[in-house]
């Protein structure tokens, strides 16, 4: 039997970040979709519209990118209504509230709107109470959390709010890449069992994202409802933060992408099982079965846990798992109009094995540290493990079945075969399974006084086909869907088919015929089960051959083979390569391309004569085929430079060096290097040697032989400067600090600046970068003489290259003059005078006719000084006198004068 493969990828198809970069595990959203017919925009608006709240003369409308407001407004009012404001809440969309024709209704108005091609959707502006939630982006409906109106969120936590304080704790498993536990909108939720397998499946602690994928698809479940920030979990929302998000990273990096091997994701499923997890989400999937993860799948089944999966983006219905699995429920992906997304490039799979969808188109969401948008079945599955959560929530001891039974059984039919009575509740399509998952029916069936008994049981194939010796679980969808009755199974004859009696597992004993009987209370439906024979292998056909014929040096691929009969008795492929230097090939078939040249693989069963792939097949032989594989080096898309370094001193050498992109691009290519300014600098145009020839920047050029390149601009200096170069200037900006200026030295990256106090020796004080050339130095000593001297410096690649240094200034922290005001006064004449920063107190002087100077009048501290005055008492009616003021600051018990202030002259009167 073949083996499977290892490795399970993340399904999520690519996301559009608002507010990061894209994701290698996501897919454009919005391609694909096309212009909606009139009947049907009509239909879509009554539905929209049908037992809604909401304002009965406004539309919101969405405007596709790049309609400018004036465009908007004049569209608007095309439709004969108003517009009366527009935002643009994300960088791809506007939004505008439109005042529609009171002669239309809102159904009228948005079948109107939406034939406009620039418009993206119109839908009413709904109106809600009671369960809404303060989180600012989940009450945007124009683009953000549109998805809880499409799956009846809102209504469902409305519903719950009856058992508000009675609702149960649920914990969500989320096995994906990782969480950010510090998101403002998630640590709240976030367990403290979340934890992380390491390469070898052993528990460490989890420290964040792998990438961003798990912290989004938990923020879908979890994110925490009303903090007035970001977007509300949908079971969160519901329960009141009754949520637990028990973040799983079970991821590997594979050459440079994260997948999950089978062990890992088995040790995360028992891990999440014995932690009490009741819903476990997995948006991962993979092709090929793997008995081993089933195992796992059923066990955490039959224990009580409702497992739910990503049905995977490759637009078909081939069979993928974990998602196939009976025991898994599987998630297509809807876009905003309840379509299933259907790209170019990608497309949601689809098939019986399928069971309900849900929305993944453009979906917002936590991100590491932010919010944004991706797209997927990815984001589809913890729609559904949501909701699962929120059953668990009010009803504890429901069980997995019931839960599928239930989330069945409510979903909105979304095919084409509605028949002359029917509901949609009975209905499977192939594309959309049961429909779309709807929250408010799911909550109020689990709510419901339980139905003991099943009216009717429907299975999704009344007649299946397995080979001898394999197993397949059987799926029923029970009406109703609240049915509480245990499930049993029959088998009529167990020498060819037997079958679990409680879970519905087939598995085929003997080549035959048997009827399967599924009971649930008193009623009973059976199905055809056919085991075919297990034989010898007659043919392998590699199907992807063709896309394996070319590679480029460096880059894998996986080459996929059948052997044909499907019930062959060993299906097991074996390769090998005729030249391993070129090529190498795994036991998977995963080729890898080692070197340049053309080797040959051959892909063979144990019953093939052939083995050797440097020979040709044996005639007649159907049990081998060889793919010849050659293997080119791939187109250079771009020039890139090598530690490359923009400032070069005048006089030296240096050699630029450059490499090609992608990185398996040929190396040995010539690279074309040319100067724009060659008297500032040459270089050799083969070697890359650069001759410098004068001071000033130039630009450099590596350009590839098909034309692509790269530049950069270097600047070739000189380290002559010294002395008066510099002009610098030194003065005093206070009593503690001295202020610098100089004149820039061409291209320098900074300055040193070395200082000297008193008699004391130089020492670097500061580094001043980029161009500023001025600098305060504060925190001195007043009256304390300093000395300074600066140096420019240039950063030329992993060294420094100095100029000389400045010619030495000197400068010293003074106070500042005070000044002075004189006044008569009765008692006098009163002198008054500035404050000082800095002062300690303040020396009046007056000056003496008899001797001919100043002398000290009064001294006043600053400490004992109601205000800054002084009466002088002896004076004489009509006399003049002469007063000066300085400010003085005490240094270590000494006193450091400022200037004395200006002479202040009074007549006494």
């Amino acid at each position: 039997m073949k083996r499977t493969r290892k490795f399970i990828a993340l399904l999520s198809a690519a996301a559009l970040f608002i507010a990061t970069a894209s994701s290698v595990m996501a897919e454009t959203a919005g391609q694909g979709e096309s212009q909606k017919t009139p009947a049907a925009v009509s239909a879509e608006a009554r539905e929209m519209v049908d037992g809604a709240d909401y304002v009965d003369d406004q539309v919101i409308v969405v405007f596709k990118d790049r309609v400018s407001n004036a465009k908007i407004k004049k569209e608007i009012k095309a439709e004969d209504a108003k517009c009366l404001e527009i935002s643009q809440p994300v960088e791809d969309s506007k939004v505008a509230v439109a005042d529609i024709n009171k002669n239309d209704s809102v159904e009228e108005a948005i079948t109107k709107l939406e034939q406009n091609p620039k418009v993206e959707y119109a839908q009413p502006n709904y109106r809600y109470k009671q369960a809404g939630v303060n989180d600012p982006l989940a009450n945007d409906e124009g683009v953000n959390q549109w998805y809880l109106t499409n799956m009846k969120a809102r209504e469902a936590w409305n519903t719950m709010e009856a058992k508000k304080n009675s609702l149960s704790q649920v914990t969500v498993a989320v096995i994906d890449t990782g969480i950010d536990k510090s998101h403002e909108d998630l640590s709240a939720n976030v367990s403290s069992k979340s934890m992380k397998l390491d390469s070898s499946g052993n528990i460490t602690s989890l420290r964040g994202d792998s990438d961003s994928h798990g912290t989004h698809t938990a923020g879908i479940v979890g994110a925490v409802s009303n903090n007035g920030k970001g977007i509300a979990g949908i079971a969160s929302g519901g329960t009141d933060n009754k949520v637990k998000l028990m973040a799983i990273d079970a991821s590997t990096n594979y050459n440079g992408e994260l997948y999950f091997n089978t062990y890992n994701l088995v040790e995360a499923i028992n891990y999440a099982m014995k932690n009490d997890a009741k819903v476990i989400n997995m948006s991962l999937g993979g092709f090929g079965r793997n008995y081993i993860l089933e195992e796992s799948v059923e066990s955490a089944y039959k224990n009580g846990v409702t497992i739910v999966a990503a049905a995977g983006n490759e637009n078909t219905d081939e069979i993928c798992f974990p998602s196939d699995y009976g025991e898994v429920i599987s998630v297509c992906n809807l876009t905003r109009q309840n379509k299933r997304y259907n790209s170019a490039m990608y497309g949601s799979n689809y098939g019986l094995a399928k069971d309900i969808s849900a929305p993944g188109t453009s979906i917002l969401s936590t991100i590491p540290g932010d919010y944004g948008q991706m797209s997927g079945t990815s984001m589809s599955a913890p729609m559904v493990s949501a909701v699962a959560a929120m059953l668990y929530a009010v009803t504890p001891d429901i069980k997995p079945f019931q839960v599928k039974n239930i989330l069945c059984g409510t979903a909105q039919y979304l095919g084409n075969d509605q028949g002359a009575e029917n509901t949609g509740d009975n209905k499977f399509d192939y594309y959309t399974g049961y429909g779309l998952v709807n929250a408010q029916k799911a909550v109020e069936a689990a709510m419901e006084s339980p139905a003991a008994s099943a009216t009717s049981i429907t299975f999704k194939e009344d007649t299946i086909r397995i080979d001898q010796g394999q197993s397949q679980m059987l799926e029923v969808r029970a009406e109703p869907a609240n049915v509480t009755d245990n499930v049993n199974w029959k088998s009529n004859n167990t020498l060819v088919a037997e079958v679990d009696s409680k879970t519905g597992k087939v598995t085929g004993v003997a080549a035959g015929t048997a009827v399967i009987t599924c009971t649930i209370g008193s009623t009973s439906k059976s199905c055809t089960v056919l085991v075919a024979p297990v034989v010898a292998p007659t043919s392998l056909n590699i199907v992807n051959a063709d896309k394996a014929k070319n590679m480029a040096m460096g880059s894998s691929f996986y080459l996929d083979a059948q052997v044909l009969p499907k019930n062959a008795d060993n299906t097991e492929i074996s390769w090998n390569s005729s030249d391993k230097n070129v090529v190498t090939v795994d036991e998977e078939g995963m080729v890898e391309a080692r070197g340049i040249g053309t080797a040959k693989i051959i892909g063979y069963t144990s019953g093939s004569p052939d083995k050797d792939p440097a020979r040709s097949l044996t005639a007649g032989n159907k049990l081998a085929q060889i793919v010849e594989v050659t293997v080119t080096y791939s187109d250079v898309t771009g020039v890139k430079l090598i530690s490359p370094q923009q400032k070069i001193k005048l006089g030296s050498s240096y050699t630029f060096k450059a490499a090609f992109t992608p990185d398996n691009a040929d190396q040995s290519l010539p690279v074309a290097w040319s100067s724009s300014n060659r008297s500032v600098a040459d270089i050799d145009k083969n070697t890359g040697a650069l001759t410098t020839a004068g001071l000033g920047q130039t630009t450099i050029k590596a350009k590839a032989p098909n034309g692509k390149f790269t530049s950069l601009r270097i600047t070739i200096f000189k380290t002559g400067y010294s002395g008066k170069a510099y002009g610098l200037k030194a003065s005093s900006s206070s009593y503690s600090a001295n202020k610098l200026t100089w004149k820039s030295i061409p291209y320098a990256d900074g300055y040193e600046i070395y200082r000297a106090a008193g008699k004391g020796k130089y020492a670097k004080v500061k580094t001043v970068s980029g161009t500023k050339n001025s600098w305060k130095n504060t925190g001195l000593k007043t009256g304390t003489k300093y000395r300074y001297k600066i140096r420019a410096y240039y950063k030329a690649g992993a060294s420094i290259e100095y100029c000389g240094y400045s010619s030495a200034k000197s400068a010293t922290p003074k106070l500042k003059k005070a000044s002075v005001k004189t006044k008569n006064t009765k008692s006098g004449i009163t002198i008054t005078w500035s404050k000082v920063q800095g002062a300690s107190g303040y020396v009046v002087y007056k000056h003496s006719a008899s001797k001919g100077k100043y002398v000290k009048k009064k001294t006043l501290k600053t400490s004992k000084m109601k205000k800054r005055a002084y009466t002088d008492k002896k004076v004489k009616w009509g006399k003049k006198y002469k007063y000066k003021v300085r400010a003085y600051r005490t240094i270590k018990g000494k006193k450091v004068y400022g200037p004395y202030s200006k002479t202040a002259v009074r007549t006494c009167r």
